[in-house]
């Protein structure tokens, strides 16, 4: 398999991870604004839509944020799996 199909196929992963934390996130604040209607003022359907979409702005900016790193180590960790391990040269070496 090659290095691009791999890596379209983690980058598919990727995205179908972050959707479905984006939509627990989602799911998290509409209870949240039901559990707690009686404190917020009225708003308006397409204030509260605006609300909604600039949450899902800073949760999609937060989730790539935090999880850069670990993204970025995983997708070079299949990348260096792919390599010869050096320990198989090492072991055979006379010495």
């Amino acid at each position: 398999m090659s290095v691009g199909r791999r890596f379209l196929q983690q980058f598919h992963k990727l995205l179908s991870c972050i959707g479905l934390l984006l939509l627990l996130y989602t799911a998290v604040r509409i209870y949240f604004l039901l559990y707690n209607q009686p404190l917020f003022p009225a708003i308006s359907y397409h204030e509260g839509i605006r609300i909604f979409c600039q949450g899902l702005q800073q949760d999609l900016v937060s989730l790539l944020l935090l999880n850069s790193p670990v993204i970025f180590l995983i997708m070079a960790a299949d990348l260096i799996r792919t390599r010869k391990r050096p320990e198989k040269y090492l072991a055979n070496h006379p010495g």
